[in-house]
């Protein structure tokens, strides 16, 4: 299957699990319910100790806020917010650097600030690709961002946004567009 994991078992935000989704996790915790797989097992009824254990072993942790400055910047970037959209998605790479949305969001911002910065941009739509090479919104922007150095390129980007997202219609239009440019009428 050439789709993305993100888009075939979530509703393409990595959280809400599509039904596809859901019914394999469904599936394998039954499966491992039956193996009697201890940490699964003890979801049934957990002692005390388990408890405080799991406890003291969360506590211990450090919360990843990376989702939550990746949504926030979200928001500044749907109001043309650029640069407290920049801040949150460089906030949200603090706390995780492979994160292929905050990489995307945060070319996407780049490209749209005045004056862009299409080098950076760049290299944060290559960053989310190498992470996740599923990932439509990133080889589009990447395409976008190379279209007036190599048009070429740009092309190639834009067909694989199409082959991983077939429904996405943004990179039919940039390819309908990039191949109408070169000449490639029937193609187009």
């Amino acid at each position: 299957n050439n789709r993305s994991p993100r888009t075939l078992f979530t509703q393409g935000d990595q959280l809400h699990p599509s039904a596809f989704g859901a019914q394999i996790a469904a599936e394998a915790i039954a499966e491992a319910i039956e193996q009697g797989v201890p940490s699964i097992s003890n979801l049934a009824g957990p002692t005390s100790e388990h408890l405080e254990e799991t406890i003291s072993q969360l506590s211990a942790r450090r919360p990843d806020y990376s989702r939550v400055y990746n949504r926030v910047g979200t928001e500044h970037l749907k109001r043309g917010d650029w640069e407290p959209a920049i801040r949150q998605f460089r906030l949200a790479l603090e706390e995780n650097e492979a994160d292929a949305a905050a990489h995307c969001n945060l070319g996407i911002a780049l490209l749209s600030k005045s004056p862009p910065s299409p080098k950076e941009a760049r290299k944060h739509f290559e960053a989310a690709i190498t992470i996740d090479p599923y990932s439509a919104t990133a080889h589009l922007n990447l395409g976008k961002a190379v279209e007036a150095a190599d048009a070429e390129q740009a092309r190639e980007h834009f067909i694989r946004a199409v082959q991983c997202q077939p429904e996405f219609v943004p990179a039919h239009v940039c390819l309908c567009r990039n191949l109408y440019r070169a000449g490639q009428y029937k193609a187009a």
